[in-house]
């Protein structure tokens, strides 16, 4: 059993990671909010803070092995250059701040998550051996604390592990895989092109699994780059899985790809349309190899295992 701490332990895939590892391992749980973990009160340590007050709370991590960082400024588009500071200080500044006193007190490892907007959309596959660039200021930022991580740990007590997930879906989702369902549910859905894109999507429980091989295993894999996902779909195919799993008929609005790459991507409520025609397709052979990550949740088979799709 293993002293680990989670930062953003009451979002969608922290309170899914506690739920899997709670009766695992010694647990402290980091977040402002707390509606989804109060029920492991007495079973794990909870601490409402703000990742930016660390200084408050630093001190707990003395004896901790394992620290899983999941915090971080998502889910929503800043609107001017404050709004963008934002998300360097809470993704960039943040990070820096929780790994300073990660290294202070000793603590053996640090798995960040990071995202795969730090690549591009492109219609070859993507291992972590391609190129990055960033597209938004969510991935510039994640980006930013990596290439931080990276270098600092060089030298360092403490070491690093990035996970660079695919599109999350399932349980708690405020992503693209609800959009596209609650678009379903009210009877019409844009279809971009022939729908042939691909777009890595990665079901919660298979994130947790992922996470659950690195807090177990005794490999420090210092500096190691993982790419998660449970697959590549094509986007008509999300949309016809979407319709078989939950009985619904949409209506497919057929949008040439031309106007979403040429000009949707250019119009700020139209930006969604245009990325929903990208194509990314992610790799997780090195997972695979050296983590032992195995996805076991098909497209269907996920949306058939998530509470939060029940109509």
């Amino acid at each position: 059993m293993k002293k680990i701490l989670i930062t953003g332990a009451n979002g969608m895939i922290g309170s899914s990671i506690v739920n899997e590892l709670i009766d695992l391992h010694e647990l402290i749980l980091i977040d402002l909010y707390s509606d989804k973990i109060d029920k492991f009160r007495g079973r794990a340590t909870i601490i409402n803070f703000d990742l930016r007050n660390i200084s408050e709370w630093e001190s707990i991590l003395e004896g901790v092995n394992t620290v899983i960082h999941l915090a971080a400024a998502v889910h929503w588009t800043p609107k001017n250059k404050k709004e963008e500071q934002y998300f360097i200080k809470t993704n960039v500044e943040g990070t820096r701040k929780l790994f300073e006193a990660c290294n202070k007190y000793n603590v053996a490892r640090f798995l960040f998550f990071s995202t795969n907007d730090v690549y591009e959309a492109s219609n070859n596959l993507i291992t972590e051996e391609t190129p990055v660039n960033p597209k938004n200021i969510y991935g510039k930022s994640k980006l930013l604390a990596e290439q931080y991580l990276l270098d600092v740990s060089k030298n360092s007590n403490t070491s690093v592990c990035i996970f660079r997930p695919a599109s999350v879906y399932g349980e708690n989702d405020k992503g693209s895989m609800k959009s596209l369902i609650d678009l379903c549910k009210k009877g019409v859905v844009p279809m971009i092109g022939k729908g042939k894109n691909k777009k890595a999507l990665l079901y919660i429980k298979d994130l947790v699994q992922a996470v659950k091989k690195y807090a177990d295993s005794e490999n420090d894999f210092n500096r190691e780059i993982f790419n998660i996902s449970s697959g590549n779909y094509e986007y008509i195919e999300i949309i016809n899985s979407i319709a078989k799993v939950f009985d619904l008929k949409p209506i497919r609005i057929y949008i040439p790809k031309l106007l979403c790459t040429k000009i949707a991507s250019k119009i700020g409520p139209l930006k969604k349309l245009a990325i929903a025609g990208e194509t990314k397709m992610i790799s997780c052979d090195k997972a695979s190899i050296l983590l032992g990550y195995k996805a076991n949740f098909s497209l269907v088979e996920g949306l058939k295992d998530s509470k939060y799709y029940i109509i």
